[in-house]
Order: structure tokens, then C-alpha cells, then sequence
């Protein structure tokens, strides 16, 4: 699971790289490349919808890198595989699908029906 996640960090590290700049400092932070801005109001319409497209994209990849970050963590602490809220063992089948799962179904499940 180790290099799965490590594979899956370098890969969000790089779609976030292509699409703008994070800080190495502050993680939490992201430049998006913009392009130059252009005179005509359409245009300016246009690049509004795509600079708004790259930062929503944007946050679904920092969101996913720290799930990734956070699974190698535990990995670490020797914590990993454990549900953060019950701390049972996340099935097998669970961490297969989603290795960066800090949580096992039945809490995930609880948790999103009271959201």
C-alpha cells in the first residue's frame, strides 16, 4: 500500500503542478498559471470560467494529496488500516479501493448521513 500511495502522491503532485503552483512551505497554498489577460469583455468572460474551473480542480487535488499524506502518516505511526473514529480495522476490500481510506464504512456511513 506504501508505494501505491507514493505513486498516487506523485501523480497529484504532478496534475497540481501542471495547472498552477503549490508552495513547498505552505501546502495549503496554490497560484493557478494564469494566462494573459485579454481586452474583450467575452474573452475576459471566458478566462474568468476557466481560471474558476482550474481552482475548483485545483481543490479536489490538494484534498486528495492530503488524504495521501495523511495515509503515509499512519503508515509511519503504525496506525494505518485502523478507522480514526472507532478504530477498527478498515476491510481489506476498502483499503484496495481507496488506499488513502482513514475511515472504515460503517463510520463513513454514519458520518455522511449526518452531514
Amino acid at each position: 500500500m506504501r508505494l501505491a500511495l507514493i505513486d498516487e502522491e506523485t501523480k497529484l503532485e504532478r496534475e497540481l503542478s501542471e495547472i498552477g503552483t503549490v508552495d513547498p512551505n505552505d501546502p495549503g497554498s496554490f497560484t493557478p498559471n494564469v494566462p494573459e489577460p485579454s481586452s474583450g469583455e467575452e474573452e475576459s468572460a471566458s478566462e474568468a470560467t476557466v481560471l474558476g474551473d482550474t481552482m475548483a480542480v485545483a481543490e479536489e487535488l490538494k484534498s486528495a494529496l492530503k488524504d495521501v499524506v495523511g495515509a503515509l502518516k499512519r503508515i509511519e505511526k503504525g496506525t494505518y488500516g485502523n478507522c480514526k473514529y472507532c478504530k477498527e480495522k478498515i476491510d481489506d476490500k476498502r483499503l484496495l479501493a481507496r488506499p488513502s481510506s482513514s475511515s472504515c464504512i460503517k463510520c463513513k456511513k454514519s458520518f455522511m448521513n449526518e452531514v
